[in-house]
């Protein structure tokens, strides 16, 4: 956020309670706990090897797994000997309060493997802890921080597995909601947590976050494939695509006698193991006969192309029937192969329960690994507060008309604030079936043109067409359209798989948004088969869009509230969103987007957008900072003056994209003294917190009859924590913004990083909550400002819009193996992805 305002002052730190702030008490999936003082924690290198048999010497195991149960059987209670306690992190570290003479090597139980405990690195202490939570000292303590939370996770050692840094309980009974929908399409639910400690104003707390994960069930290939059409039947090419999507890196192992080979599934290869030849000259059913003395039975299905875990650029050829699914592994589309995905999201009150029975299980205060540092958790109840709600906006759709806000929804009354003539409107049909579907493409053209002119959003004149969604002719009727001035085409789209949905939209965006510079809007065709009253407020939500995109305002915040205290009259205000996708692969071919959304004027109300991809220079990792920010934010401030005349965690932020903002400032505006102030806010999304509230009920036998009221809720809107769970040194909150309609609200936090406007927490609070509600196409408020939600929209548009159909974010298997340096903002190259220049300042992406 930037301001021309030419003052300055640090960030404000504290809380400033505005007087029509509400109070509501909240409880939060933090537990208050401490640990004893001066327990000293050392840290030892080991290493576990094994014998070779051939030499009779001892080398250092490579495998991880094997690794892992060597020091689970030697480390079985937690202790080497009685009161010499001892935990680890990973395979290469070993923790304990005892101080162990080293070197010292201890043998496995069947003697091919031993530790060796090699030496000791380093030292710490529990006061290390103690004493930031009470500001005897300002460093926060990284590695003791890590130790405890590596002793809480093998204190439970033997009762869990740890997936990911989550925790799931192996006791069956824990996990007994399973159903059976579940299972019959090849996957397994489990419900899991994750815990880390945290700094707050309360003191030293437990975070405990429950989550429900989809998992591969452990079964034949075969079995799982029929599980996913539904039949046993040999599967269709439709079937094999969504089975490759679905299976796509899947960890396979071969279901032999006397041996396990652990592979990763590329794809489907088609052909069958008597067409398979290896490289020996030998069928593939061949061998499995004569070298493996296998007889293979299922000889009509195809094989699949997989490469061994520790080799990754060797390919392999699998038959389907020798093949099976490893356990633990999660599903990342659960959506995508299981339908009835939705239908397990816990309701507040559901989840509030599991995680206060997930810390009772847990049973920290009596294991005796905690109790060797004396950690304790007070596990009776969560941690409760009294939190504020911030007061509504004033929006405006209109001179003298504002839109009513009920829990969030936005209700313009039937009107925008300003629209835009459309000078030449086209409806067209993309699909195959016109003739049987023409009635419907009327009826819905009737309406929408009946909305559009009850909201006074006028255009000359409109045709309608239909075309066939081939590429080329969707080319040919754009080119058309460019040459008859053509400003604005709805596309009605109706394909049969959202598959084939998503080729035609790309081919629709990439005409109109990159060749010939025509607005679109898509329209899937399925969502306009409804009655009259469902299909009339589907017209509305779409106009919205229409106006935006065509330059027009739907809405307009006010903000004077906000800003009653700092505005002048030669005051101006501007809001940048940004967000960044990164790619898992490091070449030019599949690089990171970067997006970046600017405010047209003080209301938020018009935005533009900037996106750039960037790759890193060599064999350097991708870095987590925009590198083109200084050029973008260049762009989208000329953007801004055009439109106004016309009409710690985050050290690479501070080192790196700060000081870009301000080059991009001395470019436009000169010397120093004329730029404007900056105010920069970091949006956690990620994160483990949560709240609740608590409504008890007033009939106690109508909740027993009825349970749709529950007592356990969530926050209300327009609900802000800045104290008690926040930290105590830094300017920071939660902003609950928006209405979950399903499951738990995950509200954001906000890290104020610099604040040169010298912005109150209440102001700056109350500014970040109103602009949630300044997306002109959205019905309701958004969970982050705007601006940031249309970043990342932009950064998705973008990836859909600029790359082909064969790109993905997956690593080629000769890239699989590279080893990558770590990278700075000088090891990066970027260019933007510039869309027509007719649309250049339009929110095409955004």
């Amino acid at each position: 956020m930037a301001s021309n305002d030419n003052q300055s002052s640090v960030p404000n730190e504290g809380t400033n309670q505005n007087s029509f702030d509400r109070k509501e008490h909240l409880y939060t999936n933090h537990f208050i706990c401490s640990l004893h003082d001066n327990i000293l924690l050392y840290q030892y290198d080991i290493a576990v090897e094994e014998s070779d048999g051939r030499s009779q010497n001892w080398i250092e195991c490579e495998n991880r797994w094997r690794c892992t149960q060597v020091l689970k059987s030697l480390t079985g209670n937690n202790q080497l000997e009685p009161n010499v306690f001892v935990w680890y992190d990973d395979e290469k570290t070993l923790f304990s309060t005892s101080e162990i003479s080293t070197p010292m090597l201890i043998p496995g139980h069947n003697r091919r493997y031993r530790l060796n405990i090699k030496s000791l690195s380093n030292q710490q202490s529990t006061s290390d802890i103690n004493d930031y939570i009470n500001d005897r000292t300002n460093v926060f303590p990284y590695d003791t921080v890590r130790i405890i939370e590596a002793l809480l996770k093998r204190s439970l050692q033997g009762r869990v597995r740890i997936v990911r840094n989550n925790i799931y309980f192996l006791d069956e009974e824990y996990n007994q909601n399973e159903d059976e929908s579940n299972e019959s399409y090849g996957f397994k639910r489990r419900y899991g947590f994750n815990q880390e400690l945290n700094r707050s104003s309360a003191g030293l707390t437990l975070n405990i976050q429950t989550k429900c994960t989809v998992f591969y069930s452990n079964i034949s290939l075969l079995e799982f494939i029929y599980k996913q059409i539904r039949s046993d039947r040999m599967p269709t090419d439709n079937d094999y695509r969504k089975l490759t999507r679905i299976l796509k890196n899947c960890s396979i192992v071969t279901d032999e006698p006397h041996w396990e080979t652990k592979y990763r599934f590329e794809k489907f290869d088609y052909r069958r193991v008597y067409e398979i030849q290896l490289e020996s000259g030998e069928l593939l059913i061949d061998y499995y006969r004569n070298v493996k003395n296998l007889t293979l039975r299922q000889i009509n299905y195809p094989c699949i192309q997989v490469h061994s875990q520790n080799n990754p650029t060797t390919i392999h050829y699998l038959p389907l029937e020798v093949c099976r699914i490893k356990d633990w592994q999660i599903c990342h589309e659960p959506s995508l192969c299981v339908p009835e995905a939705g239908r397990y999201i816990l309701t507040p009150e559901e989840c509030y329960y599991q995680i206060m029975s997930t810390l009772y299980d847990c049973d920290y205060n009596t294991n005796p690994l905690c109790q060797a540092v004396g950690f304790h958790v007070d596990n009776e109840e969560m941690l409760d507060f009294d939190a504020r709600i911030l007061v509504l906006p004033t929006i405006k759709t209109g001179v003298a008309y504002w839109a009513e806000l009920v829990e969030g929804e936005i209700h313009l009354g039937g009107r925008v604030h300003t629209h835009k003539l459309i000078s030449n409107l086209a409806i067209t049909y993309f699909g195959t079936n016109y003739n049987q579907n023409k009635d419907n493409i009327q009826r819905f053209t009737d309406i929408l043109v009946e909305v559009m002119e009850s909201y006074n959003l006028y255009y000359s004149g409109h045709k309608e067409d239909h075309i066939v969604p081939i590429a080329e002719h969707i080319d040919q009727y754009f080119c058309s359209m460019s040459e008859q001035k053509c400003q604005f085409i709805i596309c009605l789209m109706d394909r049969k798989d959202e598959d084939e949905l998503t080729k035609l939209r790309v081919n629709i965006k990439r005409c109109g948004t990159l060749l010939y510079g025509i607005m679109t809007q898509c329209v899937n065709y399925s969502e306009i088969l409804s009655d009259e009253k469902s299909a009339n407020d589907y017209c509305r939500n779409l106009i919205r869009k229409i106006n935006f995109k065509n330059g027009g305002i739907n809405i307009k915040l006010d903000l004077s509230d906000v800003w009653r205290n700092k505005k002048s009259p030669n005051d101006s205000y501007m809001y940048f969103g940004a967000a960044l996708t990164s790619s898992t692969d490091v070449s030019r071919q599949y690089s990171t987007l970067a997006a970046i959304v600017g405010s047209g004027n003080d209301s938020c109300s018009t935005t533009a957008a900037r996106v750039c991809k960037q790759y890193p220079k060599g064999d350097f990792s991708s870095i987590e900072t925009i590198a083109g920010m200084t050029k973008m934010i260049e762009q989208l401030l000329d953007y801004n003056y055009e439109i106004r005349n016309e009409d710690e965690p985050f050290t690479k932020i501070r080192q790196v994209e700060i000081p870009a903002i301000r080059q991009a400032f001395d470019k436009i505006y000169g010397d120093q003294t004329n730029h404007p102030l900056l105010t920069f806010v970091v949006v956690k999304r990620r994160h483990n917190t949560r709240f609740f509230t608590y409504k008890p009920m007033d009939n106690q036998l109508e909740s027993e009859l009825n349970r749709i009221s529950e007592e356990t809720k969530n926050m209300p809107i327009g609900c802000v924590i800045d104290t008690t769970i926040v930290h105590p040194d830094q300017h920071n909150f939660y902003l609950n913004s928006h209405n979950s309609l399903l499951g738990m609200n995950h509200p954001p936090l906000y890290y104020v990083l610099l604040d040169e406007i010298g912005c109150t927490p209440d102001e700056l609070q109350l500014l970040t909550y109103h602009l949630c509600y300044t997306d002109p196409r959205s019905t309701a408020s958004e969970a982050v400002p705007s601006v940031l939600h249309q970043a990342d929209v932009a950064v998705s548009n973008a990836r859909d819009l600029f790359y082909s159909a064969h790109d993905s974010s997956i690593i080629d298997i000769a890239e699989r193996s590279r080893i990558l340096q770590n990278s700075t903002s000088n090891d990066c190259d970027y260019e933007f992805l510039q869309v027509h220049e007719n649309l250049r300042n339009k929110p095409v992406l955004a």
